[in-house]
């Protein structure tokens, strides 16, 4: 309402304005709130596949990193499978070094250790279980055939290297 001069009272003026009132905006943070409650136990159970997918992708990528690695240096190259640490869930890649006659480890992060996490490839509850102690790199292309089984609680995946270097997924 105005007055003869124009003017609009204040009391009428703070209910013009635009916004939300403290009711709409409790009734919209409670509707967000029982929604997330709601979807929180699905996404836990989504967890372990990630995370198997995950050790499933490092363990196929060094695989064939040691296969192009072994013939670009034109040396031996190899996963070996360590059981001291926490067994079952670690390796590291070398290079075998002629000028030494010594496996060296590759530059970087060369151990995977699913099971410690502190290192950068921890893949919380994935084991695998090699056929073989390390899986050999030649020069010329062949390759130790194993096969690698990845387990968790959600699946078990297993990578197959066969003698001339071709690798297959099953399960995943």
């Amino acid at each position: 309402m105005s007055n003869q001069k124009g003017f609009t009272s204040p009391a009428i003026r703070c209910f013009d304005r635009y916004g939300f009132t403290v009711i709409e905006m409790l009734m919209v943070i409670s509707i967000v709130g029982i929604i997330c409650l709601i979807a929180a136990p699905s996404l836990g159970r989504l967890a372990p596949n990630y995370r198997m997918k995950g050790a499933v992708r490092t363990v196929s990528s060094d695989l064939q990193f040691c296969k192009v690695r072994a013939v670009a240096m034109s040396a031996q190259c190899r996963i070996l499978f360590l059981s001291g640490t926490s067994s079952g869930t670690s390796y590291k890649i070398q290079y075998y070094n002629s000028s030494t006659s010594s496996w060296v480890d590759m530059s970087g992060d060369a151990i995977r250790d699913f099971g410690n996490p502190s290192n950068a490839f921890y893949y919380s509850g994935v084991t695998f279980t090699p056929t073989v102690n390390e899986i050999d790199f030649q020069p010329w292309g062949a390759v130790t055939s194993a096969t690698i089984v990845l387990a968790n609680s959600a699946k078990t995946v297993t990578l197959s290297v066969s003698t001339n270097g071709k690798m297959s997924c099953t399960g995943g």
